[in-house]
């Protein structure tokens, strides 16, 4: 697995793509959105938080569906 951070403005994303096998038999960095494996997002305060997963009735190969979604509020 490769792990990728990007940083889109007060939020951040964590990627996971899988890597593939050289003719070298080195393992290569392939990032595409078909290699995705998994995505978490979080945003800079930490109210919102989400979790994307492999989605199973998908045959497109990196499309994803939301697994989990946790939003923290503050009431006063």
């Amino acid at each position: 697995m490769t792990t990728e951070t990007v940083r889109n403005g007060l939020t951040t994303e964590n990627h996971r793509y899988a890597e593939t096998v050289g003719g070298s038999l080195s393992t290569t960095f392939a990032g595409t959105s078909t290699t995705l494996v998994s995505k978490s997002v979080r945003n800079l305060s930490g109210t919102l938080q989400e979790s994307w997963s492999p989605d199973p009735t998908s045959v497109t190969a990196g499309a994803l569906i939301k697994s989990s979604s946790t939003a923290i509020t503050y009431q006063p």
